[in-house]
């Protein structure tokens, strides 16, 4: 298990994956470490905004803006390289 995990954008809390402590993580980390293990879980905002229909709201619409043209930039990357 990598720790990659798809954090729904506004509820900030979940559970660490390797010993089970509550962990906080907020839209705009893209990982948190567990205090009490050392795991890092990585947050997909990349990707959740993208499909999200409350992501703007959930991130504003800077964040927003901003992660829109990471994603339209790596996929115009992509296809340049096809």
């Amino acid at each position: 298990w990598d720790g990659f995990v798809r954090v729904i954008m506004c509820n900030n809390l979940l559970f660490c994956y390797n010993c089970g402590a509550e962990l906080e993580i907020f839209s705009i980390d893209t990982s948190v470490t567990c205090e009490k293990c050392g795991f890092t879980i990585y947050n997909d905002a990349l990707n959740c905004v993208q499909w999200c229909q409350y992501a703007r709201k959930c991130v504003g619409d800077t964040m927003y803006e901003h992660l829109m043209k990471v994603a339209e930039d790596q996929k115009n990357r992509r296809m340049e390289n096809v």
